[in-house]
C-alpha cells in the first residue's frame, strides 16, 4: 500500500497553514477539513492532518456535530493520531467559538434603543482610551445589530474624522435600515466640540442622500458619561 502524501510533501498552494494566510474569507474559501488540520497541527505514521480532519468528520457525520463534542466524545473516536492532546486542543476552540456564538447572539438580540444601548455595545468591542477612535453601529428593522460595533476610523489623541463614504459604504453593503456612529474622548470630556456637531450635520446631510437616516452621534466620555448628539439643538436630521 502505498505511503501516505504527508502535507510537507504538498505544493505550497497546497498546504492549509499556507492557504490560509493567503485567504482574504478563509471561512468561505478553505475546506472544514483544512481548517481542521490545522488545529490537529500534524498527523501521523501513514495518515497526515488532513486524513485525520476527515476521519473525524466521518465519525461524527458533519462538522456541526464534531464541534458540539467534548474532548472525551473525540478521544473515544478512536481514530490514530488524534489521542487526549489533540482532543483537548481541539474541544477548547470548539468551546471558544460556542461561548462568542452565544455571546454575540445575546447581544444583536438586544435592540438599541438609547445612547445607554449604544455606549454598551460600543464598550463590548473595546474602547481604545488613548486616542479618538470613530465606531459605526448599522441596524435592521427591528434596530438589531446587524454585526457588532465597526471601527470606521482610528484617530489621534484629540482627533478623529468621521467619513461618510466609509460609514455607509458598509450600511449598504449590510442592509442597514438605519445608522448610528459614536466616537470617544480621551479626555474624559464627553461635551461634543464643534467639529463633532459640523460632522454631525454633514453624515446627516449624506444619510439622508443614501436613504438610511442617522439615528443619532454618541459622544463617549469618562466611564458610563455620554453625549446624545441626536439630543442636541444642533442636530439637523431630528423630529
Amino acid at each position: 500500500m502505498a505511503e501516505t502524501l504527508k502535507i510537507k510533501d504538498l505544493p505550497t498552494d497546497a498546504r492549509p497553514r499556507e492557504t490560509f494566510m493567503r485567504s482574504a474569507e478563509p471561512e468561505r474559501e478553505i475546506s472544514d477539513a483544512s481548517l481542521l488540520a490545522i488545529l490537529i497541527r500534524k498527523g501521523c505514521k501513514g495518515s497526515s492532518a488532513i486524513d485525520l480532519a476527515h476521519r473525524l468528520i466521518n465519525h461524527f457525520g458533519n462538522v456541526a456535530k464534531l464541534v458540539e463534542a467534548s474532548w472525551q466524545q473525540i478521544v473515544a473516536a478512536g481514530i490514530p493520531g488524534v489521542g487526549k492532546v489533540v482532543a483537548v486542543q481541539l474541544a477548547a476552540a470548539f468551546a471558544l467559538v460556542r461561548r462568542n456564538i452565544k455571546i454575540s447572539h445575546r447581544s444583536y438580540a438586544r435592540a438599541v434603543e438609547t445612547s445607554d444601548d449604544v455606549v454598551r455595545q460600543v464598550r463590548s468591542v473595546g474602547v481604545d482610551e488613548s486616542r479618538e477612535c470613530a465606531y459605526a453601529l448599522y441596524l435592521d428593522a427591528k434596530r438589531h445589530l446587524l454585526c457588532e460595533p465597526m471601527v470606521v476610523f482610528r484617530g489621534t489623541a484629540d482627533k478623529t474624522f468621521l467619513h461618510p463614504r466609509e460609514i455607509f459604504r458598509h450600511a449598504i453593503r449590510l442592509g442597514a435600515v438605519s445608522v448610528i456612529v459614536a466616537h470617544n474622548h480621551p479626555s474624559g470630556d464627553a461635551t461634543p466640540s464643534e467639529v463633532d456637531l459640523e460632522e454631525t450635520r454633514r453624515l446627516v446631510e449624506v444619510a439622508e442622500l443614501v436613504g438610511i437616516p442617522l439615528d443619532d452621534h454618541v459622544v463617549i466620555g469618562r466611564g458610563s458619561m455620554h453625549v446624545s448628539i441626536r439630543g442636541q439643538q444642533e442636530w439637523q436630521g431630528g423630529e
